[in-house]
């Protein structure tokens, strides 16, 4: 038995060395695994770092460019503010200026046509006067020949065929 026992002893010793020399050839192997995908990795994380930086460049840059077309917009809405206050300042100027001429001319016209009418309306009452003193006259005329008329009757018969009498 202590012939089995050594044996089994020896065996054992035997075959752990030999399993330990694979063992730890396949430790060794494993950790050169470990650091070539610890490596890659490495790798992997630097890319990112790179790609993050790149993003946040054209991040930084897209805010940039999008904070300039802010204040062109702002820039052109001041522009165009400007230009709808000049243009009203012009149109009310310009209405202002049409009725002034308007109301220019429809009183000057008011104006001439009074000072046009006013010889008319003399010359109006001179004919009326002179309408006036025309009938006075005729009336005076007709009450003579009718005076005459009694007296020679062929003044009356030819004032009643004039339909005067």
């Amino acid at each position: 038995m202590k012939k089995c026992f050594f044996t089994t002893f020896i065996l054992i010793v035997l075959v752990s060395l030999c399993f330990s020399q694979t063992i730890d050839e396949r430790l060794i192997r494993l950790e050169e695994g470990q650091k070539s995908i610890v490596q890659r990795l490495d790798k992997v994380e630097m890319n990112i770092e790179k790609l993050d930086a790149k993003i946040d460049f054209s991040n930084q840059q897209l805010r940039n460019e999008i904070q300039t077309i802010r204040n062109e917009i702002q820039t052109v809405r001041n522009e165009i503010k400007t230009v709808r206050d000049d243009l009203t300042t012009l149109f009310l100027w310009g209405f202002g200026m049409m009725l002034t001429g308007m109301f220019t001319i429809v009183g000057f016209t008011l104006w001439d046509r009074r000072s046009l009418l006013n010889p008319i309306v003399r010359e109006q009452k001179e004919i009326n006067k002179q309408i006036d003193k025309t009938y006075e006259q005729t009336q005076k005329l007709i009450s003579t020949l009718k005076e005459l008329g009694k007296e020679k009757p062929e003044i009356l018969e030819a004032m009643k065929k004039a339909g005067i009498f």
